[in-house]
């Protein structure tokens, strides 16, 4: 295995395709995405009056810590959808007591909902001399989080170069040889695998340690806790890829097998709320890795603690290495014919 590794690390440092696509690229590009989609401290709402009365308005407008827009009440989901903003507050009369009532609407993950509906519910009861804000905190530049989806995505995508690798082995008989020398499919997979899975953590390393000297904020306390989470998508990555060459025959059919990163990528949240998506496509995306791993960041953001990721992480890794163990089977059935 030593030796296996070696080698292929050898030939994969000599391909400047791989080296560029693998650690470069992903790097400069998404630290320039995390320049240029700043984070704002500043959080956004849609404030819908349909009352005489302005006292909930204003209770809401008075939160430090936020903008208010004006927006038409059909518009909300789609605004919110976008991200244009964080949640919104429309406000009717109660048809009991005839009271102005608010009713907040968000993606069902705003870490200023609470604080919103706090205040809604004091001005509504009378109470104008209870103050709520929005703590403040102490952010970086720049928010990583902005591109976190971003980067896994083509971090998984990139994995398309270890699969046009193998494929290439393969053509050119050199897996053959190496299967000469009693070598088996798993370890000369394996092999393969950790030379990509290792040389692509080093461009997320990369990637965290400019940010880090540019004092980008990570979104959560361990900012090693981030690095680790970007890993996992790597060892996915490479896992998926490896299956997809053993099941294909050329790297225009490996382009095809790859459309399923962009599919499940959709299903899991990643290209659009995950929340707002209807309850069919919720049931798909809990299925797909990208769900898992993206679960797993928001986990320790929350709690603060690399723990309550634990079941996404150690759920990725296990269908991992399914999917080595099915590519190294079908690798060895297509051996044994030829």
């Amino acid at each position: 295995m030593k030796n296996l590794i070696v080698t292929a690390f050898k030939i994969f440092s000599r391909n400047k395709a791989f080296v560029m696509s693998v650690v470069f690229i992903p790097t400069f590009m998404f630290l320039m995405m995390s320049v240029l989609l700043p984070y704002t401290e500043k959080h956004t709402i849609a404030v819908i009056n349909n009352t005489s009365s302005d006292v909930i308005k204003d209770a809401v407008e008075n939160i430090d810590g936020i903008s208010i827009i004006d927006a038409d009440e059909d518009e909300i989901p789609k605004l919110i959808a976008k991200g244009t903003i964080d949640l919104a507050v429309v406000i009717n009369n109660n048809p009991v007591t005839g009271e102005p009532a608010a009713s907040v609407i968000s993606s069902g993950d705003c870490e200023i909902q609470q604080a919103v509906e706090l205040a809604a519910e004091h001005a509504a009861s009378g109470d104008t001399s209870y103050k709520v804000s929005v703590n403040s905190a102490d952010r970086g530049k720049n928010n990583l989080m902005n591109t976190a989806v971003f980067m896994l995505n083509k971090l998984i995508q990139s994995g398309s170069i270890l699969g046009a690798l193998i494929i290439a082995d393969r053509k050119k008989h050199i897996r053959d040889r190496v299967m000469l020398s009693k070598v088996s499919p798993f370890t000369y997979l394996s092999g393969q695998g950790i030379v990509y899975f290792v040389c692509s953590c080093f461009g997320v390393g990369l990637y965290c340690l400019v940010a880090k000297l540019f004092d980008f904020d990570f979104g959560m306390r361990v900012p090693f806790h981030y690095f680790i989470m970007m890993c996992l998508s790597n060892l996915f990555a490479a896992s998926f890829y490896i299956l997809a060459a053993s099941l294909v025959s050329s790297e225009e059919k490996l382009e095809g097998v790859s459309m399923i990163i962009l599919i499940t990528s959709f299903f899991s949240g990643m290209l659009f709320p995950f929340g707002y998506m209807p309850k069919a496509f919720k049931v798909i995306g809990n299925f797909c890795p990208q769900r898992w791993i993206m679960n797993g960041v928001e986990n320790i953001q929350k709690s603060g603690t690399f723990s309550s990721a634990l079941p996404q992480v150690f759920l990725t890794i296990g269908v991992s290495f399914v999917f080595l163990i099915i590519g190294s089977l079908i690798c060895n059935k297509k051996s044994s014919k030829s």
